[in-house]
């Protein structure tokens, strides 16, 4: 058995599949630094896919996931910089998360 794409139902080369920026946030355990991450991405008229926080009580920690559908890498990396500014955020991390494209099943 061979996994593939019918060539009718592949993407046009130039079109590219949809796709994610991701952030990950290490901050103080503080609602400020979650509003004023939001603030980052409500300033610029984005609405989160994706988001997510934990609360750490154990390290006083506030961990956030946070993923914005199509959002142009470009602006995603000046966005984290702005966030690395933000008092009391330890860490941003980014990555960029395609979607898969469904498999055919063929004989």
């Amino acid at each position: 058995m061979v996994y593939h794409r019918p060539v009718a139902d592949r993407p046009h080369p130039s079109v590219s599949p949809p796709s994610s920026f991701c952030f990950s946030v290490h901050g103080d355990a503080d609602i400020g630094v979650l509003a004023r991450l939001l603030e980052v991405v409500a300033k610029r008229g984005l609405l989160p896919a994706r988001l997510h926080s934990d609360l750490v009580p154990e390290t006083a920690e506030l961990l956030v996931d946070l993923q914005l559908a199509d959002l142009a890498p470009p602006l995603g990396e000046e966005m984290a910089r702005a966030m690395r500014r933000i008092v009391g955020v330890r860490h941003v991390l980014t990555a960029v998360k395609i979607a898969a494209e469904p498999l055919a099943l063929t004989a």
